[in-house]
Formats: C-alpha cells, structure tokens, sequence
C-alpha cells in the first residue's frame, strides 16, 4: 500500500524545526570572521587645520590613503578599513589613523547625537571626509597615543 501524500507532507512542527535548524546553520556559518594576523590598531584624530594631526616623534608616515566620504554608519560597521590595514601591514606599518572632517551633522530628529547609530537604524549619521594613514611606531611612540582616540574596532 502506497502511502499518500499528504502523509509525505512534513506538518507546522516540522517546518518551524526545519527553519530554525536552516537559520542557526546559518547564523554559524555567517558569523565567522578569521583573526586579524595583521598587527595594525586603528586609531582614529579629527582633522586639524589644514589635515594636520601631531603623532608621537617615533611614528614614521609611510602612506596615506585618498579622501573618501562616509557615513557615521559606515564608520561604526566593524572591520571597515580591512584593506587598508593589511595595506599598511604590508609596507611595514602598525598604526592606521582615520583622520576625520565632519562635512554634514546628523540631519535626524529620532536619533539624538548623544546616541550611538548603532541604536539608529533608520538612519546613516552624519558624514565625513575620511583620510587614512598608515605609520610605523616604535612602541614608546604608540603607548603614548591617547585613550581617547585607542583602537575603535579590530
């Protein structure tokens, strides 16, 4: 006897399984990032005038990126200068700093700029003209870079 098929069929309890097994798996796999191997930290200065921000006598310049514009969001997305980092890992650096021009303020009533726009999501921020440089500092020179302007994201 052939069974029929609505029998073949899997019911609400099986499907609501299956998506949740579907979701975890992917949960898992999406959320494997490797390891930074590169040894850069990322530091970030606002602009001073004329683009100029004073590091520690023993850091070295040795690139800087072009101009870029980009959001508040952008710059909260974690990893966001992977390339660059591994761009000044390879010349030999160890210090990436984000130089940053705000050019337009939040223009967003529901998101205060006291909030982080992490809690935004509507939202992009503000934006910013955004240079990166990459240094070699010895490590008197990038133990003395303020706290205030450590490593925002890995």
């Amino acid at each position: 006897m052939r069974p029929s098929r609505a029998a073949l069929r899997p019911g609400p309890i099986e499907l609501v399984a299956l998506a949740a097994t579907l979701s975890l798996a992917a949960c898992v796999t999406g959320a494997h990032r490797p390891p930074d191997d590169t040894g850069v930290v990322v530091y970030q200065a606002p602009s001073g005038p004329g683009g100029r921000v004073e590091m520690p006598a023993g850091c070295r310049l040795l690139a800087e990126g072009p101009r870029q514009t980009l959001s508040e969001a952008d710059l909260a997305t974690p990893d966001t200068f992977r390339e660059e980092r591994a761009r000044a890992a390879r010349s030999g650096g160890n210090v990436l700093l984000l130089v940053e021009r705000l050019v337009a303020p939040r223009q967003d009533f529901e998101c205060a700029a006291a909030q982080p726009i992490t809690d935004c999501p509507k939202t992009l921020g503000a934006w910013y003209e955004v240079v990166t440089r990459s240094y070699d500092c010895d490590a008197a020179a990038r133990s003395s870079l303020p706290p205030t302007v450590a490593s925002r994201r890995p």
